[in-house]
């Protein structure tokens, strides 16, 4: 069941939970596209593990709204305000390609309440060499039109806000076979259309959100970040390459990486059990 926080001045959080409501709290990240209903078939797992997951819309996608300005430190401060609402004394964070930066913004910005860190066929900022040379070349476009002109990049892309489906054959462009795999299976299908027709209910404008802020340097340093961070990465993934995570383990403070043989870009929804075991491992006794 969707939620939705009020945070003044016209801002509100959509999110929806999944797993055990009383569990240890992890807050997930969806992609880009995405929203709050692309973890739901880590539901029972996250019941089993007693994890709460609580999945959050970004400003622009599902039913979040913002009142002004939809950057990294805003969504930051707004999770952390979910957090205290909920009485949330710890919690971590899991993120999933492009919200695994969102992710690592509230590391940075309000690191004091969270355990641990995820993230999962990460992008970076794309200011940096590694991600200019190994990014996906056929989205990359995209991110440099929204970063100079994000009015324009909204009158291109919102065609696509009419139809999930255009989104959908984009999402499965030049993809891996064991993406390909993935896509092919009837309910993995049917549950990433409905997770982009709910990323579409305000139409393209959380698409172009994300497009600008990761296509504009990001205002805080990874370097900088001391909260525990585990990096899952596919070595046949074709939206962010391999070298994109070897990137993060470099510059990561505390850092342990994980690369998946023959595993693409969506490998999180085959590997929610071993993602989130990981993330909680050592946490949860006396929780669980």
């Amino acid at each position: 069941m969707m939620k939705i926080s009020q945070l003044g001045q016209g801002t509100q959080l959509s999110w929806q939970e999944y797993g055990k409501s009383t569990g240890y709290p992890v807050f997930y990240f969806h992609g880009l596209p995405g929203s709050r209903v692309e973890p739901e078939s880590a539901d029972a797992i996250a019941a089993e593990l007693g994890i709460r997951l609580i999945a959050i819309d970004r400003f622009g996608y599902g039913d979040s709204i913002a009142a002004q300005s939809t950057g990294f430190s805003e969504f930051s401060d707004a999770l952390s305000e979910i957090a205290d609402a909920l009485k949330l004394g710890r919690y971590s964070l899991l993120g999933f390609s492009g919200g695994t930066p969102y992710a690592l913004a509230c590391a940075s910005t309000h690191p004091q309440h969270i355990d641990r860190v995820a993230v999962v066929s990460s992008a970076a900022d794309f200011s940096t060499p590694v991600m200019q040379e190994h990014y996906n070349r056929d989205f990359k476009p995209l991110f440099e039109l929204a970063a100079a002109d994000p009015g324009l990049a909204r009158q291109q892309l919102e065609p696509m806000a009419q139809n999930a489906d255009a989104l959908m054959q984009l999402m499965q462009s030049n993809l891996p076979s064991d993406d390909q795999r993935l896509f092919s299976a009837p309910a993995f299908h049917d549950s990433y259309f409905k997770n982009l027709e709910t990323a579409l209910n305000q139409g393209i404008d959380g698409v172009v959100n994300d497009l600008h802020r990761l296509g504009t340097p990001w205002p805080f340093d990874i370097r900088e970040i001391r909260v525990p961070t585990t990096i899952w990465h596919g070595d046949e993934d074709r939206n962010c390459g391999v070298a994109i995570a070897d990137y993060f383990a470099k510059n990561l403070a505390d850092a342990r990486l994980h690369i998946l043989s023959g595993k693409g870009h969506f490998f999180i929804f085959d590997h929610w059990r071993e993602i989130l075991s990981e993330l909680i491992q050592g946490i949860t006794d006396g929780i669980v």
